[in-house]
């Protein structure tokens, strides 16, 4: 299945790139094709955790045309912990119901409740 991860970025310690890839690998590890924002990103050149490449975050329109065609290619959506806060998950989970694409929560979607070892970077609470 084509899983799409949606949740917060914005206000998020390196931008939540740590809970996207936690959320991906595990997605993958139940043989998943995953669909990450924050794979998006370092396709287009941004990454928060490099120190070699310009720190130059992309503005909202442009991850809006990038990540909704992407979004619209998968199977199912499933949101982060959080996501209720994201002005740009709560747009991802309008345009996913508009068009029929089943929509999760990612504890619920994996069903179990993983732990890392630092939680609070790992959800990016509210």
């Amino acid at each position: 299945m084509k899983v799409y991860i949606a949740g917060p970025m914005t206000n998020c310690v390196n931008n939540n790139f740590r809970a996207f890839d936690n959320a991906r690998d595990i997605l993958e590890m139940q043989g998943h094709t995953v669909v990450s924002p924050a794979d998006l990103d370092r396709e287009g050149g941004y990454d928060p955790y490099t120190g070699t490449q310009p720190r130059i975050v992309p503005d909202r329109r442009t991850c809006m045309k990038r990540d909704l065609p992407a979004l619209l290619d998968c199977d199912v959506v499933v949101f982060l912990p959080s996501s209720g806060v994201s002005e740009g998950a709560k747009i991802e989970r309008g345009v996913a119901l508009y068009s029929n694409i089943p929509c999760h929560e990612f504890i619920e979607f994996i069903g179990v409740n993983p732990m890392f070892e630092d939680e609070s970077v790992a959800w990016c609470p509210a």
